[in-house]
């Protein structure tokens, strides 16, 4: 049997196996599956399949089709293969469309517990190598392993690249080494677990989903630097009181910069000078739009959205129109937002909802509205309301908008211990003023961001 039949094998046997519907053919044995995988109690899970071309298109389908769907599955394609599935039976599995040569644009890691790899190709092997995350392959394996999840490659764990695959931590084998990944030990008590030094492995919701346009990695629990640039690169570092001085404003993006934030979040003003302070770092300008009421008129939303982007933001964060979605104009909110992401192209918008003004029904309507308008992410708060994010709203606010919207949780997340229960409760970006007190653990004061 040649290599690409065996790879073949593998992958039927592997998903076919995780989903509990394992069939030797005709004159096939069922092999005898390891003590420890018998044993273990399957768990349901959320499943990734990443497929990079279109010979892992087909054959991943093949391994899918007819399958039940006791566990989860996603599977992300290049926009190109469309025309592949065109008639194909997925027993279930969600497909979302991708173009693999961006890093953002969807978020579909969060919730999934395995991801599977069919074909890894030399290019993606040497970015996850060098932990870098410009493709959205490359994002979601690097995140994954930020996070402790197991990421698997089919394989006999002799090729060229398995040696390295596996120093970076990629899980290479055959079905029987995917049974493992069913069952997963719960957290215990800190001070009496065992597996010092562990935390990022067995307590990952504690340490905090790395999820960013960035890489970012987790060491060891006594590597106070690695947990703290995984949360700051999903910080929004934000200032946006009125009378904020440009000294302010300098030392946000001084800080920015230090710590490695996503972005900084400042009102359409000082939008053209934190892009001057910025300009050659990775961190993002994201201003706010319609701040903070929402009830500006679309016309007047547009015009801002257009003279934050010439003045260089990266991202848009503009308030829904809170009274019109309450008086039921859903048409009304919809094209509001609508215009706003024509006017972004494509730079990143997030509408902010003010949960602490909604009923969960209109949260719900709210996040349904924003997703087919074509906004990137929906927002808790402007921090000026009556309240701020709570688990709750992003764990709804999550289920509603699905894995390829992001969720970005702001007001009232001022430390370490809040911004975790966010990022673990479904957000993958923060909302912050606190920024510093959250990534060093130190005590911040009081306000509304």
């Amino acid at each position: 049997m040649n290599q690409a039949s065996l790879i073949d094998q593998i992958i039927k046997e592997v998903m076919a196996e995780l989903l509990g519907s394992a069939k030797p053919g005709a004159g096939q044995a069922t092999p005898a599956k390891p003590a420890a995988a018998t044993a273990a109690p399957v768990v349901a899970q959320t499943v990734l399949v990443i497929a990079t071309g279109a010979q892992d298109v087909a054959a991943t389908l093949g391994r899918l089709s007819g399958l039940p769907g006791k566990n989860r599955i996603i599977l992300a394609v290049p926009k190109y293969a469309r025309s592949l599935l065109s008639g194909t039976n997925l027993a279930g599995a969600e497909v979302h469309y991708l173009d693999m040569g961006k890093a953002d644009g969807l978020f579909l890691l969060p919730g999934c517990d395995l991801v599977v790899v069919p074909n890894l190709e030399t290019p993606l092997l040497n970015k996850i190598t060098h932990f870098k995350t410009d493709t959205w392959p490359a994002k979601q394996i690097v995140s994954a392993l930020a996070q402790a999840k197991p990421v698997f490659v089919p394989g006999k764990g002799t090729e060229p690249w398995a040696a390295k695959a596996k120093e970076l931590g990629l899980k290479v084998g055959g079905w029987d080494l995917l049974m493992s990944f069913q069952s997963r030990p719960g957290a215990g008590d800190c001070h009496s677990c065992p597996t010092v030094g562990q935390c990022a492995t067995r307590c990952n919701d504690k340490v905090g989903a790395i999820l960013t346009a960035g890489a970012a990695r987790i060491a060891s629990p006594h590597d106070q630097a690695g947990i703290a640039n995984g949360l700051a690169s999903y910080i929004d570092h934000t200032l946006l009181k009125a009378d904020a001085i440009e000294a302010e404003v300098l030392k946000l993006c001084a800080e920015a910069r230090q710590n490695h934030f996503a972005s900084v979040c400042v009102n359409p003003g000082w939008v053209k000078l934190c892009a001057d302070q910025l300009r050659g770092s990775k961190v993002m300008v994201c201003t706010v739009i319609g701040f903070p009421l929402g009830a500006t008129s679309t016309g007047a939303k547009v015009a801002e959205t257009r003279q934050a982007i010439a003045d260089g933001a990266d991202e848009i964060d503009m308030v829904l129109n809170i009274g019109a979605l309450k008086s039921g104009q859903l048409g009304l909110v919809e094209q509001d937002i609508r215009s706003v992401k024509q006017a972004c192209g494509r730079h990143t918008l997030k509408v902010i909802l003010e949960t602490a003004l909604l009923k969960d029904d209109e949260k719900v309507t709210a996040c349904e509205l924003s997703k087919q308008a074509g906004a990137d992410f929906v927002k808790t708060a402007t921090g000026f309301g009556p309240g701020g994010a709570t688990e709750a709203d992003i764990a709804l606010m999550r289920r509603t908008v699905g894995p390829e919207m992001g969720v970005k949780a702001s007001g009232a997340v001022r430390d370490t211990e809040t911004a975790q229960k966010m990022i673990a409760a479904g957000a993958n970006r923060i909302g912050a003023s606190a920024s510093v007190a959250i990534v060093t653990g130190a005590a911040a004061g009081k306000g509304n961001y």
